[in-house]
């Protein structure tokens, strides 16, 4: 679904039929940020009853292999590419999502967590360089221990079926918000 197309509130919701989840990347798309096992986790969610939704919002040299691999994993309704993003539609990109998905830290990612907690959004990160210092496991989001496509996909469905964690989360990234703008 197109980014201008996602509304604050239209996140996912666990029914009998399968939970949905949305996801959004905000980042450089290359070969080291690890979004390409992310994708690969998405895959495996969906394969375990989730309907999932990623937007990957950003450019690289890796987007042409990307979108490439998300074809051939039949995961083109599930994933959209609407390009880079200015900070102000960042923040409203992820203001519309269940999650913010951090695959490995470097300075960029960095941010876009900073923009994650702000929006009051948690994150599925790997518990490798800086997010593991800024993020509280199971408070601000879940903290993997590898960046392996099958720790995404179990991340993803442990919160797309259990909405009380993925509440209490957003609940406690709302506090973390709330504590930094009266500051």
């Amino acid at each position: 679904m197109p980014s201008d197309q996602l509304q604050e509130g239209g996140r996912g919701t666990a029914s009998g039929a399968g939970a949905s989840l949305s996801l959004a990347y905000v980042g450089r798309i290359a070969r080291e940020t690890g979004i390409r096992e992310v994708v690969y986790g998405l895959r495996l969610a969906r394969e375990r009853g989730v309907l999932p939704r990623l937007v990957i919002a950003g450019s690289g040299e890796d987007e042409a292999h990307l979108r490439s691999v998300v074809e051939a994993l039949d995961l083109a309704e599930n994933v959209h590419f609407p390009g880079p993003v200015s900070a102000e539609a960042r923040l409203r990109l992820l203001r519309c999502v269940d999650l913010s998905v951090l695959p490995r830290c470097g300075t960029g990612l960095l941010q876009t967590l900073h923009y994650s907690l702000l929006a009051g959004v948690p994150v599925i990160a790997a518990r490798t360089g800086s997010a593991s210092d800024a993020i509280v496991d199971k408070v601000h989001g879940l903290l993997l221990p590898s960046c392996e496509p099958e720790e995404y996909g179990d991340a993803m469905c442990r919160l797309a079926f259990d909405r009380g964690l993925l509440a209490q989360m957003r609940d406690a990234c709302r506090a973390w918000q709330s504590v930094r703008s009266a500051a």
